[in-house]
């Protein structure tokens, strides 16, 4: 692959995977090469190109010869995603929290209770905006340990977690039942034992709540669409 079919592979592969992450493709909608190219005014190549990576993301599925679809969202999935965040999250701010800014920190509280104050639930731009601040928040909280190994655990489910959020309305965000103030006045306080436990509840309750919105919506029905 030359150097510009390269770059315009990068572009494709950011793009498809927003249209992903942002709700805009739907999980197991079906999709071809053709409506992407003309979507997003690309050829071939590079489209083609971004669905192997993506494919190989595992957030799509390519079916030899009969067609692509975006991937479902499955119980293991969620599972998997929340079971590693729980043994990992609430152990990694044990060692970051000392070094995490209070001024971020109150910066991060006022963001919290302004999102708060706005209609989340009724506009998909401002569901989509908290989503960002709190995948934001949370990698902020382990980015002190500046650990390459960290990073690339975070990164290799942090586009599926943000992805199964995406696909939902998140009720619970409304009153912030999720305890993200909670998890930063106790930072802020320097009562890091309170905030490991606040976020492991954290983890917790986001994971009930996920499952249980997708059971009752009946979105983790998986049938055979080929």
């Amino acid at each position: 692959m030359n150097k510009k079919n390269e770059t315009l592979t990068d572009l494709a592969y950011t793009e498809i995977r927003e249209l992903i992450l942002t709700g805009q493709l739907k999980p197991q909608e079906l999709i071809t090469e053709n409506s992407l190219q003309q979507r997003l005014n690309l050829g071939r190549t590079p489209i083609r190109e971004a669905i192997l990576r993506l494919a190989n993301k595992k957030l799509i599925i390519i079916h030899p010869r009969k067609g692509i679809e975006v991937a479902p969202i499955t119980v293991k999935m969620i599972h998997d995603i929340f079971q590693v965040r729980l043994m990992f999250e609430p152990n990694a701010l044990k060692y970051s929290a000392p070094n995490l800014s209070k001024e971020w920190l109150r910066e991060m509280l006022d963001r919290f209770y302004e999102y708060q104050s706005r209609n989340i639930l009724t506009d998909s731009k401002i569901v989509l905006e908290y989503v960002k601040l709190d995948d934001y928040f949370h990698r902020s909280l382990i980015a002190p340990l500046n650990n390459d190994y960290v990073t690339s655990l975070v990164d290799s489910y942090s586009d599926h977690f943000l992805f199964i959020r995406s696909s939902i309305v998140p009720v619970y965000y409304a009153n912030d039942k999720t305890g993200h103030k909670e998890i930063i006045e106790a930072l802020i306080n320097d009562d890091i034992e309170t905030a490991c436990k606040t976020l492991e509840a954290h983890i917790n309750y986001s994971y009930t709540e996920m499952i249980d919105y997708y059971v009752k919506k009946d979105l983790l029905q998986v049938s055979p669409k080929f």
